[in-house]
């Protein structure tokens, strides 16, 4: 496991971030079912502040309400490598908040890797986010 000079594991700086979710892992689910089971939990995670900032920015860049919804703990997380979801109707973006400096786009199983450095510029992720909510509505209305 990870570990930054302050201590800190990877695990905790998810959980301290994007909080923990309640459907928790208990064997393998397909992508499908693990999403679905993020998404229709039957105690939501509470938000936690950088959650509640990241969905406010996401949904400004967007134009209308989207949510985010902590992995954090679930088969999703453990399975798929997915720490959280931004859904806008059908559009699901997955992110992946790591603290491997070496770990690009492409290498994870995630649409966007966080690094603890990008927490601190809320409004450039929400764009990048926004960007692939886009493009994602965009294939799905079959305008691509």
């Amino acid at each position: 496991m990870s570990r930054q000079t302050d201590g800190t594991t990877g695990r905790l700086l998810e959980r301290e971030v994007l909080g923990t979710c309640f459907a928790t892992a208990e064997g393998y689910l397909p992508w499908n079912e693990a999403v679905r089971t993020v998404l229709h939990s039957k105690k939501p995670p509470l938000k936690t502040p950088f959650v509640a900032r990241l969905e406010r920015a996401v949904s400004a860049e967007v134009g209308r309400h989207v949510g985010v919804h902590s992995a954090v703990g679930s088969a999703l997380d453990h399975y798929h490598g997915c720490d959280a979801l931004v859904v806008d109707g059908f559009a699901v973006v997955t992110l992946d908040l790591t603290m491997n400096p070496n770990k690009g786009e492409g290498d994870g199983k995630a649409n966007v890797i966080i690094r603890r450095e990008d927490l601190a510029d809320v409004p450039v992720l929400a764009g990048m986010i926004a960007r692939q909510l886009r493009a994602q509505n965009l294939k799905l209305s079959g305008r691509v």
